[in-house]
């Protein structure tokens, strides 16, 4: 059997992970300076429009999309000629300005400074608008500058079953069908709460692959298994996999996508 090509669509979860088991493992994982970091199905889906079609964001937007400036190096392959695509869907909060999905977390890391002390008040109405539901009446293309005029330009809305499972099913659609999903580590706090948003995004998700037939690479149980060393902080931060975590990640999910050998 030839390289198997691995597209990663997700974050560093996913990202990283594959990275550290392609060395001598028969797997080339797709690059590009585009393919930063998504946490949603409508970031997912309107970053394989970007990658797959050249389907442009509006530049004032890329702050909101993108962690970093964007270097336009090109990929090391088309990622249409990848083999398997590894998707992670991490949150179940949506966030848009007209047609674009943003990242909530550029979004608020780019208000904060403007805000000073009235900040938590700010992320007080976002917080209340995504878990209820928020479309703004007039729909605009251009994001505003001040942070007041910004929030009621947005639209929000935390994704149901239903919802999740057709933008799931479009995914597939647009990717070939090839598709590994991933959710995220539904695990405690370390007050021993789990976040509520994650556990129900993992619980719809299991559920929606099983209806669609797709692969789920769940790494929760093996999080479980040696969390203090598999994760960063001694354990304590439930959202990032240590060097050594990325590792283990990266053999589980190395079993999950590879092809059995004859």
């Amino acid at each position: 059997m030839g390289v198997l090509r691995v597209a990663p669509l997700g974050t560093c979860r996913v990202h990283r992970p594959l990275r550290k088991i392609s060395k001598g493992e028969g797997i080339e994982v797709f690059s590009d300076p585009i393919n930063q970091y998504i946490h949603t199905t409508g970031e997912i889906i309107q970053r394989i429009g970007l990658l797959n079609e050249g389907l442009q964001n509006p530049e004032s937007l890329e702050k909101y999309i993108f962690e970093r400036a964007l270097d336009r190096g090109g990929p090391n392959f088309p990622i249409m000629e990848s083999d398997l695509f590894v998707i992670e869907v991490s949150s179940i909060k949506q966030i848009s300005l007209g047609n674009y999905s943003l990242q909530m977390n550029r979004v608020i890391n780019e208000a904060k400074p403007k805000l000073g002390s009235r900040f938590d008040e700010w992320m007080s109405i976002l917080r209340r608008r995504v878990k209820d539901g928020y479309r703004p009446v007039d729909r605009v293309e251009e994001i505003s500058n001040d942070p007041w005029e910004m929030i009621d330009q947005l639209s929000s809305h935390m994704q149901d079953e239903l919802d999740l499972e057709r933008d799931v099913g479009k995914i597939i659609d647009l990717l070939g069908g090839n598709v590994c999903l991933v959710n995220h580590i539904n695990i405690e706090k370390p007050d021993g709460e789990k976040l509520l948003s994650r556990n129900l995004l993992c619980e719809m998700l299991s559920s929606v692959a099983k209806r669609l037939g797709v692969l789920l690479f769940d790494p929760t149980e093996k999080v479980l298994q040696d969390r203090s060393n598999i994760l960063k902080k001694d354990g304590l931060d439930i959202n990032h996999y240590s060097d050594y975590g990325e590792e283990v990640i990266g053999g589980a999910l190395l079993e999950k996508i590879m092809p059995p050998t004859a």
